[in-house]
């Protein structure tokens, strides 16, 4: 009896320790998924504020400044179509560097907003949202001849009309060059450079012009709500 007595007492520590340690490892879990979702939902609510700021900001600024009456020779006007392309084909702000937290959409679309500002060109800053911050940001030109002109400022693309519920990446306007063959080979051989490097040679090629959506992105781009401040 003493022999069984004693198993039955390591097995009962044996079963009280598996006990512990599930508890541990359950506990252990628990902090661990809470710290996750507390970081995101603390980067959630970060974006949230900044893009919010942000807006309200630019609006602010541009209240005061009219208010205020700054001084300035620019008169702006609305441009034609061939104006506004000449105009981004002379703007080098798309061949910029992207660096995340630094210089990102909203920086792209202020600096040729501004710069077109500086040409007596009317442009627009406009801001959307998206289901999950952070949202994005392009620019806008009132043309005389083909209306409402959406630009995505990283890179000079022409944008669709903006359509709540339409995913944004479906609606760059991109399409192959027509060029010929040998030139489309050398553009192939090297993409980076292609698409990074010589956006003059592709706009030329006609890749700005209704065409080919790029493929979906791994967040959700789905407009929500945009707006358009002049």
């Amino acid at each position: 009896m003493g022999i069984l007595k004693r198993i039955g007492i390591q097995i009962g520590s044996i079963i009280q320790y598996l006990i512990i340690l599930y508890l541990a490892v359950l506990i252990i879990g628990q902090i661990v998924l809470s710290t996750v979702l507390s970081n995101e939902m603390v980067e959630a609510a970060y974006n949230k504020g900044y893009y919010k700021g942000l807006d309200e900001g630019y609006q602010s600024g541009l209240e005061i400044g009219y208010k205020e009456g700054l001084p300035t020779d620019v008169v702006l006007r609305n441009p034609t179509y061939k104006e506004l392309m000449d105009f981004l084909a002379r703007d080098k702000t798309d061949l910029k560097p992207r660096i995340k937290g630094e210089y990102v959409c909203e920086d792209f679309s202020a600096e040729v907003n501004n710069n077109a500002e500086l040409e007596g060109i009317r442009a627009a800053f406009v801001v959307m949202e998206y289901p999950q911050p952070p949202g994005h940001a392009i620019v806008a030109f009132e043309t005389v001849d083909k209306g409402l002109i959406f630009i995505e400022p990283q890179t000079d693309e022409r944008v669709e009309q903006l359509v709540i519920g339409k995913r944004f990446y479906q609606l760059y306007q991109l399409k192959v060059p027509q060029v010929p063959q040998y030139t489309l080979a050398f553009h192939w051989a090297r993409p980076h450079e292609a698409f990074l490097g010589s956006l003059d040679l592709l706009r030329e090629a006609g890749f700005f012009d209704s065409g080919y959506y790029y493929s979906p992105p791994p967040k959700d781009d789905t407009i929500v709500e945009f707006q358009i401040i002049w």
